[in-house]
């Protein structure tokens, strides 16, 4: 159901964008160019037609990933949950419906300038209104996407504290982990198309704010939903584990070293083991390489602004 979801969205985005080009080069637009640089139009609306396809795009990764981790996993999963989080991959929730409504009507209000002046009279080309409507594309989009997939990040959480793990084999966890960076690296990519609104060099920063603030936090989100269940569920079985040894310890003679050293040894093991398979350097390298450049990139500009100020 996802993939054909795609495939719609990338037709309409394409056919937007096929509008787009037709109107373009048959006459430019009076209302846009009075307002706005044509670098800025020409960027704007390149990422307008980019992003949309690139967001649904992802969501096939995303939902093969979260597929899997559940397939892998369901034989040691509680069976509603796993039920749960797979009727959640493959449907939007009907709650979801006023965040779409909201994430639209924000789209719309980005472009509240064009929109009253085209209401009030003023002069405007097909150009203009694939303008508005590319925002409010986009913006919905990354609405949808918010709505259907940040259920599914708390029903895996939900799923990964009732499994019944094996602490000494963690390593049967990590397609939960790879759940989460996929998500995480799908909205770093997503950033990286916001410079494109900077084609003719100039930074504005209300251009980059909502799209920050959104996508730092959906990063944040994603990353963390699947594992926080998990988490808390391997920290209880770790404790668990640590209490049976520490019975044991209290019921060994303390003279006898051959019993007292090796379970000392293996409650420091089970404490030192982390409580999530995970590999740090993975995270490392998302944040290095997705999400601090484009922060890096935005504060070097604002700084450039400042300095021009003074």
């Amino acid at each position: 159901m996802m993939t054909r979801a795609t495939i719609r969205i990338l037709c309409a985005t394409l056919l937007l964008w096929a509008i787009f080009l037709t109107a373009w080069f048959a006459r430019e637009s009076p209302l846009l160019l009075e307002v706005l640089p044509l670098g800025q139009v020409i960027g704007t609306l390149l990422m307008f037609a980019l992003l949309p396809p690139y967001l649904w795009l992802m969501a096939i990764p995303m939902h093969r990933r979260a597929s899997e981790a559940v397939d892998a996993l369901a034989s040691i999963a509680n069976r509603q949950d796993t039920q749960r989080v797979r009727a959640r991959l493959n449907r939007i929730s009907m709650w979801g419906l006023p965040f779409v409504l909201l994430s639209l009507v924000f789209g719309a209000s980005q472009n509240q300038l064009f929109i009253s002046r085209m209401f009030a009279g003023a002069s405007f080309e097909v150009i203009d209104v694939v303008f508005v409507c590319g925002n409010i594309v986009l913006w919905l989009s990354v609405g949808v996407l918010l709505v259907w997939r940040l259920p599914i990040g708390f029903a895996l959480s939900q799923f990964a504290q009732r499994l019944d793990l094996d602490i000494y084999r963690l390593d049967v966890l990590r397609p939960m982990a790879r759940v989460a960076t996929t998500d995480v690296l799908a909205v770093a990519g997503a950033m990286a198309f916001m410079p494109m609104q900077s084609l003719d060099a100039e930074f504005r920063v209300e251009n980059y704010g909502a799209g920050l603030m959104v996508g730092a936090c959906s990063a944040i989100a994603l990353f963390l939903l699947p594992l926080w269940g998990l988490r808390s569920n391997i920290t209880r079985r770790k404790a668990a584990r640590v209490a049976e040894l520490r019975e044991q310890l209290a019921a060994t003679a303390r003279d006898d070293i051959t019993l007292l050293e090796p379970i000392s040894a293996h409650i420091n093991r089970i404490q030192d083991t982390p409580s999530l398979p995970i590999d740090t350097q993975v995270v490392t390298r998302i944040f290095a390489y997705g999400i601090i450049p484009p922060l890096a990139w935005v504060a070097a500009a604002l700084v450039e602004n400042l300095i021009d100020t003074l």
